[in-house]
């Protein structure tokens, strides 16, 4: 089907299309990651991947399906990929981060009920310590 059907498509239904898709072809590479066998270990953070040689083989053949669907939609739709920069992504995380870890200050987690004794001393400077570091990782994207 040409792409000419849809040209008179207005901009919020092309907006609405772009943005599921494209969030639907992000967690499908996810999918196809698990699918080839990646494992991170961290740590506070692991990943255990237990599929089985045929269920890999199996969601890597019906995400090759998926993204034939999404190649078809792109031309017809005459939709543009979004390109995810590492410098955009470590930014907006980092930016993320900041605001997540200043939630977590011991002043502000009274809410929680009573710290203990000796808490905030040793809590809030690990805090400064991690957003020290990002600053770090931020300063290094500046950098060329």
């Amino acid at each position: 089907m040409a792409n000419q059907a849809f040209e008179n498509m207005r901009g919020s239904y092309r907006r609405a299309i772009v943005t599921t898709l494209t969030f639907l072809d992000e967690t499908l590479c996810q999918f196809e990651e698990w699918a080839r066998g990646k494992e991170v270990r961290s740590v506070l953070y692991t990943e255990s991947n237990g599929l089985s040689p045929a269920q890999r083989e199996k969601i890597i053949a019906e995400v090759a399906s998926i993204k034939a669907v999404l190649q078809e939609l792109k031309e017809v739709f005459a939709l543009e990929e979004r390109v995810e920069t590492a410098v955009k992504f470590i930014w907006s995380s980092c930016s993320g981060l900041w605001a997540t870890l200043a939630e977590m200050e011991s002043k502000r987690m009274r809410g929680y009920g009573e710290a203990p004794e000796g808490f905030p001393q040793y809590w809030d400077p690990k805090l400064d310590e991690i957003q020290r570091h990002l600053a770090g990782i931020l300063n290094a994207l500046k950098e060329e």
